[in-house]
């Protein structure tokens, strides 16, 4: 099974973020990480009681676009499967499982869609 990293670029949204957290301990897949692109002028509270090496957290209050957060995700991103989480997305009742995630050898693309979240292939 191949390494997924969920990516979830935000601002303003901490409110939301532990029903994200939720979901992705939730998460059938074992071989996850979470990264987290925080814009908002004031670190999320919540990240300083998370003590688990599959979440990163990084915060820095500028206006960076999402696009720009979203590629420095993909760039720290270990997975060899990125999931797209947005903050505002009904993320929360989503569960991957291997039949979602896809584990051909012969796709070098594989898209597919999880109450609305995305995942891409790095392969």
């Amino acid at each position: 099974m191949p390494r997924v990293s969920i990516i979830t670029p935000t601002i303003n949204r901490q409110d939301l973020l532990p029903a994200l957290w939720d979901c992705v301990r939730a998460q059938s897949v074992e071989d996850i990480e979470w990264l987290v692109f925080d814009g908002s002028p004031q670190r999320a509270p919540m990240f300083e009681g998370i003590d688990d090496p599959r979440v990163c957290y990084r915060h820095v209050a500028d206006s960076m676009t999402i696009g720009a957060k979203r590629n420095a995700l993909c760039d720290a991103a270990t997975g060899e499967i990125i999931s797209l989480s947005s903050s505002g997305s009904s993320f929360i009742t989503a569960r991957m499982t291997s039949s979602h995630i896809g584990t051909s050898s012969e796709s070098s693309l594989y898209i597919g869609v999880l109450a609305r979240v995305h995942a891409l292939s790095r392969r």
